[in-house]
């Protein structure tokens, strides 16, 4: 039954089909895909069935990575669903900036993550900075059940609280107030209008509200820079992840607020991707 469903595919997808297979028979079996060799499978029934749905599910345009609920960043495995965006490689970029600017740093430092979804940026960050802890908010409760799960399957619970907030409303009351050293965010960036454009696989299968920037893909940098003002210390840095085509947009709005821009970090396509941006009273 194995050899004919391997064929099969095979002929349906032509790029990468074995790799594929391997990842869902990894997944199914509990083993790491090193181990996985066609030759030397023997799946139950059940586990056949599995793997019959994960094809049909993968067929019909849905992401590996939604289907097995897994996904590698930064070297650390996340579980996603359809209520958290997948992470991808251009996030990773800010990941980067951040433990450059702050890895020799030997104080406690705090970071604030703003849209954290399933929270991959803060438990990566504070797995790469030993010496941190971090507040991730979200509006989606959904959102935040993910974050939660990936928090404790880290074991980073006594470093990380997840709170629900519209932007940073919750942050900003009595209750939780407090100053960041890092504020980091991957808002929602896709204009509105381009949102139909997307691939089926980020319609169908990512959080709208995780990719709606509004008219100009803005609204969430205005709305945060607007908020963040006392959150961050005198010292402190604030990271952006911004879509190729709303540079300039953003860029006005930092010139109008409390901040500077430090600089804009390019990804691996030479688009810029990260702004880096302090308080206004500091000297770039």
């Amino acid at each position: 039954m194995l050899k004919t469903i391997i064929k099969e595919f095979s002929k349906l997808v032509n790029e990468n089909s074995n790799f594929i297979l391997k990842i869902f028979i990894a997944k199914i079996i509990n083993k790491p895909i090193e181990q996985i060799f066609f030759e030397n499978l023997n799946l139950s029934s059940t586990e056949i069935d599995t793997l019959k749905k994960y094809i049909d599910e993968y067929l019909a345009g849905k992401p590996v990575s939604k289907i097995i609920h897994e996904s590698c960043f930064y070297g650390y495995n996340f579980y996603v669903n359809e209520d958290v965006l997948d992470p991808r490689m251009d996030t990773e970029i800010l990941v980067d900036a951040v433990i450059h600017d702050f890895k020799n740093h030997t104080a406690p430092l705090t970071i604030l993550d703003i849209c954290t979804g399933s929270g991959v940026i803060l438990l990566t960050l504070l797995k790469e900075l030993p010496n941190s802890s971090g507040i991730g908010l979200d509006i989606s409760d959904k959102a935040l059940y993910v974050a939660k799960k990936n928090c404790n399957n880290l074991n980073l619970s006594k470093r990380a609280n997840f709170i629900q907030s519209d932007f940073c409303n919750a942050i900003n009351n009595e209750k939780y107030f407090s100053k960041f050293d890092i504020i980091v965010s991957n808002p929602p960036y896709v204009k509105t209008k381009d949102i139909q454009n997307l691939d089926k696989s980020v319609i169908n299968y990512d959080p709208l509200i995780a990719l709606d920037g509004g008219k100009n893909g803005t609204d969430a940098y205005l709305r945060i820079l607007g908020e963040i003002g006392q959150l961050l210390t005198p010292n402190g840095k604030v990271y952006f992840e911004i879509g190729y085509d709303i540079l300039d947009d953003v860029k006005q709005i930092v010139s109008e607020s409390e901040f500077s821009l430090q600089k804009i970090i390019k990804d691996l396509h030479n688009i810029d991707r990260v702004l880096v941006l302090n308080k206004k009273s500091l000297k770039n």
